[in-house]
């Protein structure tokens, strides 16, 4: 073998390592830009969940233990929402919130309605960090037939605490935390790998046995024309590898999408959670007045919306204390159209036959609120996956 080609086998391996240290760093890029604390897509989805939460429990205040509820409503969302940044929560949000959700006021028969709480295929499999260190590890290994030490596998993340945090405050600090525990070693796993080939005795020898048996007459070619031919054939590799993650580990393969409006996912986000709420609460008619009045003279037989909790959306008030709109049904109808315009004009006590049609709507409205929308502006947006001599020559 001639020196030219030993000598570019010295330099390729440098060329290795200062690929691996360039990938270390487009993959912290990448997952900054969904999972930094402060700027990234995952703290402002949390911050609009724990917004829509806390506004339907100010909305519920008198109704002391909302507020978990409404927590186990907004993971239930997160859930159901299947968008890829979370879809890796999914398996842990159904094992802590799924089987209790509607149990949570001893109707052992309710659930959500189908039209509406229909699982759809995940974009993604769920995937979230990958051993991407390892992935080339092995690459390197299959094509050079070179022997590198293994470097760890990464942990999984432990989906479980996260989706048992008690609120969205804490939630969005265990995924952080999380996150964080799997980038570093996923960085770790990287810095390993480049350890390992630096401490190679044979992985110069084994890249330039490589490019002779791929170009037999290397060995006459300009040294500039080896170099360029190793480059060449290494870049494929990590381009293979590369499209491997993208399809395979969502952070990596895909951008947060552009110019998120998070005000108006906050409002989506509550209206979905008031339509799961609607749901639990399984409205029907209640007797409000009896035939027989008072005397033996007949009065009508009048109901009233009742829900798992009582009388919530008719007035409060009268006789000594004003008369005033329950503080749901007017946030129902002021901020998320919903059809409570009758009680608000007309108010309970109904006919059993207005009462019930009363409850259809509403049913019918829980049943049908689009999620089309706020998908589409989750959704994350496939990455361009430029050359790898482009990226990694930065």
């Amino acid at each position: 073998m001639s020196n030219d080609l030993l000598t570019a086998g010295v330099e390729l391996k440098g060329y290795v390592t200062t690929l691996l240290g360039n990938l270390e760093k487009d993959v912290d890029g990448q997952f900054d830009k969904w999972c930094d604390p402060v700027t990234g897509y995952l703290a402002h989805l949390v911050g609009c969940y724990e917004g829509a939460q806390n506004e339907q429990v100010a909305t519920l205040k008198e109704q002391e233990d909302e507020r978990q509820k409404a927590m186990q409503r907004a993971l239930f969302v997160l859930n159901f929402l299947a968008i890829g940044a979370t879809a890796w929560l999914g398996v842990a949000l159904e094992k802590v919130v799924g089987p209790r959700l509607f149990f949570e006021y001893e109707q052992t028969a309710l659930t959500l309605p189908t039209n509406w709480l229909r699982k759809i295929p995940k974009e993604f499999d769920g995937a979230l960090f990958g051993n991407l260190g390892k992935d080339i590890t092995n690459a390197l290994v299959g094509v050079l037939n070179e022997k590198l030490a293994q470097p760890a596998e990464v942990a999984a993340i432990d989906g479980t605490a996260v989706a048992k945090s008690p609120d969205m405050k804490r939630f969005g600090y265990n995924l952080n935390v999380e996150i964080r525990k799997q980038k570093k070693a996923v960085k770790d796993v990287i810095d390993s790998t480049i350890e390992n080939i630096n401490g190679s005795t044979t992985f110069s020898s084994s890249i330039s046995t490589k490019l002779k048996a791929l170009h037999p007459h290397l060995e006459r070619m300009s040294y500039p024309n080896i170099i360029g031919a190793g480059q060449v054939f290494i870049n494929s590799v990590f381009e293979e590898q590369r499209k491997k993650w993208a399809a395979s580990y969502f952070f990596y393969g895909y951008n947060p999408p552009p110019n998120t409006n998070w005000v108006r996912v906050q409002s989506q986000l509550e209206k979905m959670l008031w339509a799961i709420w609607v749901a639990q609460q399984n409205f029907c008619p209640a007797r409000a007045m009896p035939k027989g009045g008072p005397f033996g003279q007949a009065l009508a037989d009048l109901y009233y919306l009742k829900g798992a909790q009582g009388d919530l959306l008719g007035t409060t008030g009268g006789f000594a204390s004003t008369i005033k709109d329950s503080p749901i049904t007017l946030r129902l109808f002021e901020r998320f159209n919903a059809p409570v315009q009758d009680i608000l004009l007309k108010g309970p006590p109904v006919t059993y036959a207005t009462c019930t049609a009363q409850a259809d709507k509403l049913r019918i409205w829980a049943n049908t609120v689009d999620t089309n929308e706020i998908r589409s502006m989750l959704k994350g947006v496939k990455r361009d996956l430029s050359a790898v001599s482009k990226i990694f020559s930065q």
